[in-house]
C-alpha cells in the first residue's frame, strides 16, 4: 500500500473508464481538483451528445473520483444516476476501487462550416454565432433567414448563403434553438428564425436547390440526415 495513490480522478465515456486523469493520496486535493474541473466545465456552450463511430451514436461523459478499497469499506457507495435516483455504483472488473463521486462532464462540440476543411478546420458554436450571424447583424442592407434542413443549419441573406453541417438532425435543431436564444439575448433584429425548411414540399425543394447551387452536390448527398 505504501506509495500507492488512494484516490484517482477518471473520465468515463458511457460509464466506461477511458482515461485516468490524476492520482492523489490526499482527499482534500482530489476533491479540490475535481471541483475545479467541474467549475471550468461550466464554460462549455454546446456539449457533445453524439459521436460518429461508423454510425451516429449517443454519448455521455462523466468525471468521477474513485477510492482504493480498504478493509473498513464494506458498503458500495450510492450515487445519483441520470434520473436523480441514488443507486449502487459498482466498478466492473476492478474490485480494488470504489466509486466515490461522479458528475456529468462535457466537451465542446465542433462543426463543419461549409467552405472550411471538415477535418482540420472545424468550428465551435461561438464561431458560428459571431462569424455567420453577429458579423452581419449591424448591416442595414442585410436580412438573415435561419432554417434547418435535416442535419444542416442554413444562414440565408440577400448576398450569400452559409451552411453548417451537424452530426444529425437533433444536433441541427439544438443549434438552431441555441442560436435563437443568443440572438434574442443580444436583441438582434434583422434575423428571422424560420424553422424546418423541409416542413413542406415547396420549402424543401427551394432549400435543396439553394444547397445544390452552393455546393454542387448531388441530390442524394443533400438528402443525407447525418454526416
Amino acid at each position: 500500500m505504501i506509495g500507492q495513490a488512494k484516490y484517482q480522478i477518471i473520465l468515463l465515456k458511457n460509464n466506461e473508464c477511458v482515461k485516468v486523469i490524476s492520482s492523489h493520496s490526499n482527499f482534500s486535493r482530489v476533491k479540490d481538483k475535481f471541483e475545479n474541473m467541474l467549475d471550468e466545465n461550466k464554460k462549455i456552450i454546446f456539449p457533445i451528445q453524439y459521436l460518429n463511430e461508423e454510425k451516429i451514436v449517443p454519448v455521455k461523459y462523466y468525471l468521477a473520483i474513485i477510492k482504493r478499497k480498504e478493509r473498513e469499506d464494506e458498503e458500495t457507495p450510492k450515487l445519483k444516476n441520470e434520473y436523480g435516483q441514488y443507486v449502487n455504483h459498482i466498478i466492473v472488473d476492478n474490485e480494488d476501487w470504489l466509486m466515490f463521486d461522479k458528475e456529468e462532464y462535457n466537451f465542446e462540440e465542433s462543426f463543419w462550416v461549409y467552405g472550411y476543411n471538415p477535418y482540420f478546420y472545424r468550428k465551435t458554436f461561438l464561431f458560428i454565432y459571431n462569424e455567420l450571424i453577429k458579423k452581419y447583424a449591424s448591416n442595414k442592407y442585410e436580412f438573415m433567414r435561419i432554417t434547418y434542413y435535416k442535419n444542416k443549419v442554413l444562414f440565408d441573406t440577400y448576398s450569400h448563403l452559409d451552411m453548417v453541417l451537424c452530426k444529425n438532425k437533433d444536433d441541427a435543431y439544438r443549434m438552431y434553438c441555441l442560436l435563437d436564444d443568443f440572438c434574442k439575448n443580444d436583441k438582434l433584429k434583422r434575423v428571422l428564425f424560420d424553422g424546418d425548411s423541409g416542413r413542406n414540399k415547396n420549402s424543401a425543394t427551394y432549400t435543396i436547390n439553394k444547397i445544390a447551387e452552393l455546393t454542387h452536390w448531388k441530390r442524394k448527398k443533400i438528402l443525407r440526415h447525418t454526416t
